[in-house]
């Protein structure tokens, strides 16, 4: 019995930790395909490409999506850089 309770408490707190992870390796995928498909956009070959017109608009949409749990009613701008990815200094929220 005790083995199965100290499991149950073992698995509850791995979940805990698995799910409390921030976004910023997402965050990094995400800026690193936007940075390969604007390289593969600025060509004259790329720029008439539909797929990845379509593939940037996904990301795009990804990238909004990221931390969007974490904005509430209310939350301030001047903290939405704090929500994901470290920000460089001096850059404003808005």
């Amino acid at each position: 019995m005790k083995k199965l309770w100290i499991i149950a408490l073992s698995l509850i707190f791995i979940g805990n930790v698995a799910f409390s992870q921030n976004n910023d390796f997402q965050i990094k995928v995400i800026k690193r395909r936007l940075e390969k498909i604007e390289n593969k956009l600025q060509t004259s070959k790329g720029a008439n490409n539909y797929k990845l017109w379509a593939k940037k608009g996904k990301l795009l949409i990804d990238a909004y999506e990221v931390n969007i749990d974490k904005v509430s009613l209310g939350l301030p701008a001047k903290m939405l850089p704090f929500v994901g990815e470290d920000q460089q200094e001096g850059t404003e929220p808005y």
